[in-house]
């Protein structure tokens, strides 16, 4: 096996093989092969960065307007933390011998020296984002940036690509081309593709002026993150939920303070691990606003299916989704309230008792087939007398055609014409509702609930990821699938809530 720097280089190798072979041909925009690159600088290509370099994250998002919703930076030195975990991970993976020697191959041909005309340009981030948010009839706005660590280098690679390259002309010292349906522009050791001539130009003002994302914005837009990430993706906001589609929106105060948010992406020797903030300081808000309880205690999970979820204190969840439709569909929410009294002079059920008897933790378990949940009920004969109301004028409390019949041992069968049968009912002191048999929701009511390493906040999940695919693809795997699916272990993370923003990490185990 190749030695770690070694096997990082062919990574990158594989990325300007893709894009030289782009280039020439045209056929496909320059967008997509830097895309590629982006994605294979993940392993981290080139030489350290040097000392006393000048902001090299900075410079590059100086190019972007502060106002774009999503920017993606990836991180190209191979002395960073990120870069440096991300090789420790992908020794796991021996498919990338594959790799390699298709790279040499291509390489050779293209008559590309590595060493002379590409390694010198890795060590400082590239970035990839959405000038604005897509907007239905009109073409995405998109804008790349890199500087790179060389600028000899650069321009011995561009004058080695130039047979594709057409010049179209220069703006604020940096030459333009034409390249397929894009717009390339060389600024020094700065290589910026964007789809026309005047999302290039204006990258390149804002440049010049300081017009972009600032130092200050970007500490705000990154808060909370871990440092040194392999990756962070990140956006504004504010502009999007400005506009006249989310002013519905807008009406929910949990949405009218969310500001920005942020995503990183790390690895280490045996997992990869993506961390989210999603800033909501936009207004003030008290905890009963929030989508998901406050407090850090987080839930169990239960079952043996692939996918376990435990979400704290449910009451809170529903208020919040209530009070939402309450404030964004006030008509819709009318007629909700009016059918909810109508099925409690008619039958006695009371949605809101009903909802107050809920207590501790939803557990959901599923493989997709078998979906079943509980929670416990602080009064289980009051909750059995309810379902019993319930059961005599489902038509209310479901769809028209809806069939509710007794199964005995306190469950219920629920039956629609177009969906699956459902079973609920009281067990003990837990309320189960599911897509299962009635032995199967007997049996999840006596399962033990484990807790999620690491997990923290209201919301907490697990998923076998090997045993979900296993169940889902069609067909036995080829022995390059069945060795990729023996790598993978659970996916696991939780979600929490404050009044300053919801906060996440999912964590990916590879063996």
């Amino acid at each position: 096996m190749l030695a770690p720097d070694r096997r990082t280089q062919t990574y990158c190798q594989l990325a300007v093989a893709f894009a030289a072979v782009t280039l020439p041909h045209v056929r496909v925009p320059l967008f997509a092969a830097l895309a590629v690159v982006a994605v294979a600088l993940v392993a981290g290509c080139g030489s350290s960065r040097t000392s006393g370099a000048p902001s090299p994250t900075l410079q590059t998002l100086s190019y972007f307007p502060s106002t774009a919703p999503f920017v993606l930076t990836v991180q190209t030195d191979p002395a960073s933390a990120g870069v440096k975990s991300t090789r420790a991970l992908e020794q796991n993976f021996p498919q990338a011998t594959l790799l390699r020697t298709a790279l040499f191959a291509r390489l050779g041909q293209l008559g590309i020296d590595y060493n002379k005309q590409v390694k010198p340009l890795f060590g400082n981030p590239i970035a990839f984002g959405l000038l604005s948010a897509p907007s239905s009839g009109s073409q995405t706005q998109f804008l790349s940036a890199w500087m790179t660590r060389s600028q000899s280098a650069l321009a011995a690679l561009v004058r080695k690509l130039g047979p594709a390259l057409k010049s179209s002309g220069t703006h604020d010292g940096a030459t333009l081309y034409a390249v397929g349906g894009g717009t390339l522009a060389i600024d020094g050791p700065t290589v910026l593709l964007g789809r026309s001539p005047q999302d290039v130009d204006a990258a390149l003002d804002r440049h010049k002026s300081g017009q972009g994302i600032s130092s200050s914005q970007y500490a705000r837009l990154t808060a909370g993150l871990t440092g040194g990430s392999l990756m962070q993706m990140f956006g504004d906001l504010t502009h999007v939920l400005s506009g006249p589609g989310a002013a519905k929106a807008r009406r929910v105060p949990w949405v009218a303070a969310i500001q920005s948010y942020g995503a990183s992406i790390n690895a280490t020797t045996g997992a990869m691990t993506i961390q989210f903030h999603l800033d909501t300081t936009g207004q003030s808000l008290s905890a009963s606003q929030l989508p998901l309880a406050a407090g850090s205690s987080p839930p169990a999970v239960a079952g043996h299916a692939p996918i376990q979820m435990g979400l704290r204190d449910l009451r809170q969840s529903i208020q919040f989704l209530e009070a939402t439709e309450q404030a964004a569909e006030p008509a819709q929410y009318a007629k909700f309230t009016q059918r909810v009294g109508t099925l409690r002079r008619r039958t006695g059920f009371d949605l809101n008792t009903f909802v107050a008897t809920l207590t501790g933790t939803l557990q959901i378990s599923s493989d997709t087939k078998t979906t079943i949940g509980r929670i416990g009920v602080s009064n289980p004969a009051s909750v059995t007398a309810m379902i019993k109301k319930l059961a005599a004028a489902p038509s209310l409390a479901f769809t028209k055609d809806t069939r509710i019949r007794p199964l005995g041992g306190g469950l219920y069968s629920v039956h629609e014409a177009t969906s699956p049968d459902l079973t609920m009912g009281v067990v003990a002191d837990q309320l189960l509702l599911g897509k299962a048999s009635p032995a199967q929701i007997r049996a999840f009511a006596k399962t033990s609930a484990t807790a999620v390493p690491a997990a923290t906040g209201a919301l907490a999940f697990r998923v076998a990821l090997q045993d979900l695919l296993r169940l889902t693809l069609k067909g036995t795997p080829s022995p390059a699938a069945q060795q990729l699916l023996n790598m993978l272990g659970d996916l696991t993370g939780s979600v929490s809530a404050t009044a300053s923003g919801l906060d996440g990490t999912a964590t990916l185990a590879v063996k």
